[in-house]
C-alpha cells in the first residue's frame, strides 16, 4: 500500500475493476460494494458489515474506483482479513485488496 500508517493501523485498500467516472459515481460504487459485503458476510455468520461505519477515502486511481478504509476503530484486523477473503471470493468487481495490520501487510487478488 501506498499510504503511510502508523505501525497499529488497521487499513483495506480495495482497487475495484470499476473505471472512475466522478466522484458521485464512485461513491455509488463504494456504497455498493459495502452493501454485497455486508449481504455475502451475513450468509456465511462472519462480519463484514463495519464497512458502512468506517472512514473510507475514494480515489482515482489511473482510471479506476479505489476505496481505503480505516478499520481501526471498526472491525480490527480480523474484519480486515475477512473483508479481502470475501472481496476477492464473491466480488467480481474487485481487482485487488491489500490489509495492512499491525505492522504487516498482505494481498489478495482475483
Amino acid at each position: 500500500m501506498r499510504r503511510s500508517a502508523s505501525p497499529d493501523a488497521i487499513h483495506a485498500q480495495i482497487l475495484m475493476n470499476t473505471p472512475f467516472e466522478n466522484e458521485e459515481q464512485a461513491k455509488g460504487v463504494a456504497g455498493y460494494l459495502e452493501s454485497q459485503l455486508g449481504l455475502a458476510s451475513s450468509f456465511l455468520n462472519v462480519n463484514a458489515d463495519d464497512l458502512k461505519e468506517a472512514e473510507r477515502v475514494i480515489e482515482n486511481e489511473n482510471g479506476s474506483v479505489k476505496i481505503t478504509y480505516d478499520l481501526e476503530k471498526k472491525g480490527g484486523c480480523q474484519n480486515a482479513h475477512t473483508i479481502g477473503d470475501l472481496g476477492v471470493a464473491y466480488l467480481s468487481e474487485i481487482e485487488q485488496i491489500d490489509v495492512v495490520c499491525d505492522g504487516s501487510e498482505k494481498q489478495y487478488k482475483r
